[in-house]
């Protein structure tokens, strides 16, 4: 994601929380009438096929707005530190999946299951 997209994000944010924030002194009922609103309708969301917003997603750009003492800058979203790699699998399971599918040729569920006899240990969270 380039700066450019990241501050039309921070923009659509902060519409979106500018009623909470535009008025000083909402009460608690107030407050949530609005986030009740925002919540309801639908948006054409920046980088997202996404149509709606979650009330903790609001009240978490609100919170971050306000700690950051007001500055937008705190509505861009944050850069990933794992960019460019493997969110589902760890390092380990996917070179296993990609020795496997090397291996892998005439019958793929007869050679997997060959192939899965070499592993010396399989993890848990994958059944072979």
């Amino acid at each position: 994601m380039d700066e450019k997209q990241r501050e039309q994000i921070a923009l659509f944010r902060f519409a979106v929380i500018n009623p909470l924030v535009s008025q000083r002194h909402l009460s608690r009922g107030q407050k949530e009438t609005l986030i009740t609103e925002i919540t309801e309708r639908q948006w054409k969301i920046p980088g997202s096929s996404r149509s709606s917003i979650a009330r903790s997603t609001v009240q978490g750009w609100l919170s971050d707005y306000l700690k950051s003492g007001q500055n937008i800058e705190s509505l861009k979203p944050k850069k990933r530190r794992d960019a460019g790699s493997s969110r589902s699998i760890d390092s380990e399971t996917e070179a296993i999946v990609t020795i496997g599918n090397h291996e892998i040729q005439s019958d793929p569920l007869r050679d997997l299951i060959t192939f899965s006899d070499y592993v010396i240990e399989k993890p848990r969270h994958i059944l072979i």
